[in-house]
């Protein structure tokens, strides 16, 4: 009975090791995932707004931010901190927009996370991230591809041709423009300086976050993206929480199990130097 009892102890051990070692190797795996995953979105962004162009003659939109307030009454995920109760990691989304030129050719890119996509292929799909890409030569208006952009974004229309889905569970989405001198471009809000930008606009701030938009020859000097991603494991039992025809902050019990993930979400952030700058804009 001795023996019995001891290897009955033994095995309850090695199972308990077993276990934990399962445990931390899938941990692992998931990690590894979205590692890589965050690093090719984020390498995929960067090039494109490092190769931003500027449209000249004012008849096109170079580069556009602005929070995803069209989206179903949208509503940014805060994440508080288990012991730090006095601060939160708020998370917010924002459409982006770039204008290319190649030799004859206009491109527009653009990058828009669709925090549920109550229509199309990737139905039920939480925080799914897309990259817009449209083109048109040197004669048709470059404006027209920033048109399509909005209005596809405005109306859901993630499954047509121009838009390919990228990755899930993208929380946080966050273009940042600066000038010449490193100084983020806010129009005064804020501590930053009141800053006169030629060919820029300001949208009023949401969340903290300063929405923007340049023609003709302006483009920002530099620009920071920021992307925070969920673990896939959270993800999925969220997505399991999901009511047809719901956002999730539509939905208690979907929004408090992912507020209260802030310990599965994994932070990117890179900052892009934009190659055709005009220095002049700034002046």
């Amino acid at each position: 009975m001795v023996v019995v009892a001891l290897l009955s102890l033994i095995v309850l051990a090695l199972m308990a090791v077993f276990d934990s070692t399962q445990k931390a190797f899938r941990a692992s795996i998931t990690q590894t995932d979205i590692l890589e995953g965050g690093r090719a979105a984020m390498d995929l962004i960067a090039s494109d707004v490092r190769l931003a162009a500027g449209a000249r003659d004012g008849s096109g939109m170079n580069f556009y931010v602005n929070t995803m307030t069209n989206f179903n009454n949208y509503q940014p995920m805060i994440q508080g901190f288990p012991v730090d109760t006095q601060h939160s990691l708020t998370n917010v989304l924002e459409n982006f927009f770039i204008l290319h030129r190649e030799n004859q050719t206009w491109t527009g890119i653009g990058y828009a996370v669709a925090p549920t996509n109550l229509t199309g292929p990737f139905t039920g799909d939480l925080y799914s991230l897309y990259r817009f890409s449209m083109s048109t030569n040197i004669s048709g208006s470059p404006l027209a591809l920033f048109r399509q952009f909005t209005n596809d974004v405005y109306s859901n229309s993630w499954s047509n041709g121009h838009w390919s889905h990228l990755m899930n569970g993208v929380v946080h989405l966050t273009v940042r423009g600066y000038d010449n001198r490193g100084v983020w471009l806010t129009n005064g809000f804020g501590t930053m300086t009141n800053l006169i930008v030629r060919e820029t606009r300001f949208y009023p701030p949401a969340w903290s976050e300063v929405g923007f938009y340049m023609t003709n020859t302006a483009l920002p000097a530099t620009a920071e993206i920021q992307m925070n991603v969920l673990e896939d494991n959270i993800l999925r039992h969220a997505e399991s929480l999901t009511v047809p025809g719901e956002t999730p902050w539509d939905n208690p019990i979907q929004w408090t199990y992912l507020t209260n993930a802030i310990g599965q979400v994994h932070v990117f952030r890179q900052r892009v130097v934009v190659q055709n700058v005009d220095p002049s804009v700034y002046q």
